[in-house]
């Protein structure tokens, strides 16, 4: 399942943004499929969280957390 980010702020190295569904590890990808960072924080209320994404890639159009959930958590586990 995709998720798309609603970009609400973006600065060096770091996007907000809002999501209906987040977990802070979930791995983000740009519309290339090209791995551009990582959730890192969740603020605000549950029913639409705002999302802090540390990035190292520069996305080119619209973010997408990609995968299912349980590819991602696997991914957290490992790399945890």
């Amino acid at each position: 399942m995709k998720y798309e980010v609603e970009v609400v702020c973006e600065r060096m190295g770091e996007i907000i943004g809002r999501m209906k569904k987040a977990r802070i590890g979930w791995v983000v990808y740009d519309l290339n499929k090209r791995k551009i960072g990582r959730i890192v924080d969740l603020f605000g209320p549950v029913s639409n969280p705002y999302v802090r994404i540390k990035t190292s890639k520069k996305p080119t159009g619209k973010i997408m957390v990609g995968g299912d959930a349980k590819w991602q958590r696997r991914r957290i586990i490992r790399n945890g």
